[in-house]
């Protein structure tokens, strides 16, 4: 809830200067709070595979999201930049998570697992 409110504040300064000028920690908290709107709650009725969420599915994407951020702003802090981060693969598999089937959920898993070690993507130790 807290990164929400963030999010308002920074899209008021966004309006006025951009995005580009934004550091990467507030660039990060942008993206997050996109992909928990449009990953998280945003939901198709008409997709097969998007119409329902068990709750365990639920809570695995959602267990993802938060560790995501925390990592990355772990490696911004790091040197790392947010269009690196976005380059990632598992960025790419964060943002097609929600089209994991309830068969899947040992991928959400493992994706949440990979999360955990984010630095060694990057060769950060």
């Amino acid at each position: 809830m807290e990164l929400l409110q963030k999010e308002q504040r920074l899209l008021g300064i966004v309006k006025l200067v951009g995005v580009d000028v934004l550091p990467h920690s507030q660039r990060l908290i942008l993206e997050i709070c996109n992909i928990f709107k449009n990953i998280f709650l945003q939901q198709n009725a008409f997709d097969e595979v998007d119409a329902f969420s068990s709750p365990k599915k639920q809570f695995l994407m959602l267990k993802i999201i938060v560790e995501f951020y925390k990592k990355s702003d772990e490696l911004i802090r790091k040197g790392i930049t947010i269009v690196e981060i976005k380059d990632s693969s598992i960025y790419k598999e964060i943002v097609r998570m929600k089209r994991y089937k309830e068969s899947q959920l040992d991928e959400l898993e493992n994706l949440y697992k990979r999360i955990t070690t984010l630095e060694e993507e990057f060769g950060i130790l």
